[in-house]
């Protein structure tokens, strides 16, 4: 088959890839390894109209690329929630059992020193980043790169509840552990954070009603017969004339190729000749961050917190449904980091896994014990699609690969969170999508 553009992964970044090329008069297909669209983004029902995320979950007032797509379907989100810090200062869950933070650690002036000093050294770092698209510009990048999130907490003699604190917050925010990620990554990331709050004010979480499937299905049906499900890529040849991509079904004849799909996929692919530079260093380097997000549902929700902060494997647990009406809820248990790896090697089986979860939050809140009416485990990080949560820039990677990797490959462009700006977010995909579709349009223009 030929077309203009072979599009390969139809999560958002393909998709919005896909709907822009079209716009703009060229031919593109969506290849797409498994059998549905929206990649890691998949919204599970669990009973009487009751749904969580599984995977992509939040989109923040900042995120104009997500509405954009949300207005053009004619959806929606709900919710209004609170500002991160103030949603990650919740209730403790310790060896002290589980404890509102007034009685945990509101009090404690040390710790909220400890909180601010953190705060105020990513923030001036974050300060010389003009651009949060080129993190490495910083004029220091390359020593601030060179450190981890971990080193900042050394430098700073945090006390062991603030480390403790910080480490569940990049565990759920990034899905690595502190000493995994770049200090500049990090400041790349307040960076973004700053700029949204300069233009919108401050920012609101909020979720897409009804689920973030449903974006997703809208896409793909806009789309249509351009969708190709259950054709994983086996084979790219490319060069200067153009790209030859073989899947296991056909073969398709492209003038340029979109590889919208994550990293570790890409890696198992013969590619002919293989990628050069730091581009391919970044390829078979870029680390990704590991969650599972375990879903149990309960006839009432007789928990008494929206989030937790626990000391055991469930890291952080709270409402997937405090926009959802009615009665029963669902609590969402969200692992992240080396402790999300532990728990998917332990227990492999997704049943299994939601038993032991499911027991874990039931000795946490007795009031829940064998109340359970259903639920759902996934782990990201060992499907063979996706190889990983989220992308995670470690230390040193952001002066090496940042730059690299968002540059074409000839006819070869990367898409995704990995290469946006926001990354980590279904708003960087999206992002991702429209920058990687113009530059198609203006080369072949």
């Amino acid at each position: 088959m030929r077309t203009d553009v072979a599009i390969v992964g139809a999560g958002m970044a393909g998709m919005t890839a896909a709907l822009d090329l079209r716009d703009a008069g060229l031919d593109a297909v969506v290849i797409e390894a498994g059998s549905r669209p929206g990649g890691r983004a998949r919204t599970v029902d669990l009973g009487d109209g009751q749904w969580a995320e599984s995977g992509g979950e939040w989109i923040d007032t900042a995120h104009v690329n997500i509405h954009a797509l949300l207005k053009r379907y004619d959806l929606r989100t709900v919710g209004d929630a609170a500002p991160w810090w103030e949603r990650e200062a919740g209730w403790i869950d310790d060896h002290e059992g589980l404890r509102p933070p007034a009685d945990a650690w509101l009090a404690d002036a040390e710790i909220h020193a400890d909180f601010a000093r953190f705060d105020h050294l990513v923030t001036v770092l974050a300060a010389g980043i003009a651009d949060p698209a080129d993190p490495a510009s910083h004029a220091d990048a390359q020593i601030i790169d060179a450190r981890s999130g971990a080193d900042l907490f050394d430098e700073l003699d945090l006390g062991e509840f603030a480390r403790f604190m910080l480490t569940r917050a990049i565990e759920f925010e990034y899905a690595v552990e502190p000493s995994q990620i770049s200090a500049l990554f990090l400041a790349q990331q307040r960076a973004v954070e700053l700029r949204e709050e300069a233009e919108f004010g401050e920012i609101r979480s909020q979720r897409v009603d009804g689920g973030i499937s449903r974006l997703a299905n809208a896409m793909a049906d806009d789309l249509g017969e351009v969708m190709r499900y259950r054709e994983p890529l086996q084979r790219l040849e490319h060069g200067t004339d153009g790209v030859v991509l073989h899947t296991s079904e056909g073969v398709y004849e492209a003038a340029h190729a979109i590889l919208a799909l994550p990293l570790p996929p890409l890696r198992r692919v013969v590619v002919e000749p293989k990628f050069d530079g730091r581009f391919a260093d970044a390829v078979a380097n870029l680390a990704y961050g590991s969650v599972t997000k375990t879903f149990v549902r309960y006839p009432d929700r007789d928990w008494p917190f929206g989030w937790a902060v626990s000391r055991r494997f469930l890291q952080r647990i709270y409402d997937a449904t405090e926009d959802q009406p009615g009665p029963a809820g669902i609590l969402d248990a969200y692992v992240g980091g080396d402790g999300a790896k532990a728990l998917q090697t332990g227990y492999p089986d997704d049943d299994e896994r939601l038993a032991h979860v499911r027991a874990e939050i039931e000795d946490m809140v007795p009031a829940l014990a064998g109340r359970a009416l259903a639920g759902v485990s996934r782990a990201w990080h060992p499907h063979e699609n996706y190889g990983g949560a989220f992308s995670c820039y470690g230390p040193g990677d952001v002066t090496a690969y940042w730059r690299a990797i968002r540059e074409p490959q000839g006819r070869v462009h990367l898409a995704g969170e990995h290469v946006a700006t926001v990354t980590g977010y279904l708003e960087g995909a999206v992002e991702s999508g429209h920058r990687t579709a113009d530059a198609v349009v203006r080369s072949a223009s």
